[in-house]
């Protein structure tokens, strides 16, 4: 991480070539690193007998769960050399939210799910659009478990009521994109089972105060496409793509909801990305 006169923040990690702008960051991401940052300097130009107090107002309001509660534990730790005050916005962590339409319960992933979340991963024809490959066994769920759905703001297992099985997931992205996604057991298809979980998700989103999501398909999907517009989303340009780790050219469509109200906002990352992209008229 590098801070300039103006104190403009540019981090890398590691394997980048280039630092990237805290412009092209998430709000989490840059508050994280001017965090680090209050915090080193305390560190290095606080006296060691009596320092002043470090005075924290809501630093950490656009932190996910998983952040905050790193975020936590690194404070809890200065704390006791250091006299702190702070002023922080009450947080329900998603963790402790369970979400209701008429048929579906949507709540947080846990250990005990990996063998209903295994008959959703290795089905090939339900993972044929998404951009992994299925999984072999239940050391690879748990693996997936871990690195994509545990400890995730908004990626929630679709429950029919009364079972509390997982038949599906359903996500939203706390980075810049805010990528919306979903998938389902097969057996569950074609029952407007997504739509109702998806609007259910964009209701929380929106109380929260997350501005906007966007969602990519493939144009070999259009399904997905219309769950999209079914949760309000509006198709803002294509984009072609050499996938990965699939490793083959996609055509992609980006549809996009902004929920504060302004409107003529586009994430246009993927535009500015990738070479070939247009917009297709009909859609």
């Amino acid at each position: 991480m590098t801070l300039t006169r103006e104190l403009e923040a540019s981090a890398r990690e590691a394997g980048d070539i280039r630092p990237r702008r805290a412009l092209t960051l998430s709000r989490g991401t840059v508050d994280q690193l001017y965090l680090a940052v209050r915090l080193a300097v305390c560190e290095l130009a606080l006296p060691g007998e009596d320092p002043a107090p470090l005075v924290l107002d809501d630093a950490l309001s656009d932190f996910d769960d998983g952040r905050m509660a790193l975020a936590l534990e690194c404070l809890r730790d200065l704390s006791r050399a250091l006299p702190l005050l702070s002023s922080f916005r009450e947080v329900l962590p998603m963790d402790t939210r369970r979400l209701e339409t008429g048929r579906l319960l949507l709540r947080p992933f846990g250990p005990a799910d990996l063998e209903a979340l295994y008959l959703l991963l290795r089905d090939e024809e339900v993972n044929a659009f998404l951009p992994w490959f299925p999984v072999k066994d239940l050391e690879e769920t748990r693996q997936f478990y871990e690195q994509r759905f545990m400890g995730q703001a908004y990626s929630l297992a679709i429950c029919q009521k009364g079972d509390d099985i997982p038949i599906g997931y359903i996500k939203a992205g706390t980075e810049d994109s805010r990528d919306f996604g979903y998938a389902l057991r097969r057996e569950f298809w074609h029952r407007g089972i997504a739509t109702e979980a998806g609007r259910a998700l964009v209701d929380q989103l929106r109380e929260d105060h997350v501005p906007y999501i966007t969602a990519t398909h493939d144009k070999n999907n259009p399904r997905s496409g219309g769950v999209m517009r079914q949760i309000g989303m509006h198709y803002c340009y294509s984009y072609v793509e050499q996938w990965q780790p699939k490793n083959f050219p996609v055509t992609f469509r980006m549809y996009q909801l902004n929920l504060d109200g302004r409107e003529d906002r586009v994430y246009s990352a993927y535009w500015d990305r990738y070479e070939t992209h247009f917009v297709e008229e009909g859609l």
